[in-house]
């Protein structure tokens, strides 16, 4: 007999993978409690907050278009058209700066939901009039924050907007 063995050695299966991570909680494709639905980037802006921004930008240079129009209706033609204007002018900031007047005084900006950027002066004035589309089945767009994971208003969803704390 030799001292070397004459036999192939055995050969070892092979190892096992690992067992998959346990999944989340909640199971896989929830959204994780600090998130809406998928979104990973700053909070999202309670209803509260937007209604507060949009008071600012929005309802009390109406209110005060309207109160003159009591006045002279001149008047009131002439502050309703100014009043638009500053909307208008509003919706090119949120786009350029993500902050209206009022946004910034609550700490809110509006960004694209697909990568968090600004959603530019134009976008941001097609946003402003798509809020007509909020307004058309009696005002309920305004509302859909409220139980939105998203908390987006209708005139959002279409433009692919969130308003995020920040």
């Amino acid at each position: 007999m030799s001292d070397f063995p004459t036999d192939p050695p055995e050969q070892q299966p092979p190892a096992a993978p690992p067992p998959p991570p346990p999944p989340p909680p909640g199971g896989y494709g929830a959204p994780s409690p600090t998130s809406a639905a998928g979104w990973t980037g700053p909070p999202l802006a309670d209803w509260g907050r937007r209604a507060g921004a949009n008071l600012i930008d929005y309802t009390g240079p109406i209110v005060v278009a309207i109160i003159f129009q009591f006045v002279s209706s001149v008047l009131g033609i002439l502050l309703s058209l100014a009043a638009l204007a500053w909307g208008i002018y509003n919706g090119y900031l949120q786009g350029e700066t993500g902050q209206s007047y009022g946004k910034k005084q609550l700490g809110l900006r509006l960004v694209l939901e697909s990568d968090g950027q600004y959603i530019g002066g134009g976008e941001g004035i097609g946003r402003f009039f798509l809020h007509i589309i909020d307004a058309l089945p009696c005002y309920l767009g305004f509302l859909w924050p409220l139980w939105d994971a998203k908390r987006q208003t209708f005139a959002d969803k279409v433009m692919g907007t969130l308003v995020i704390v920040g």
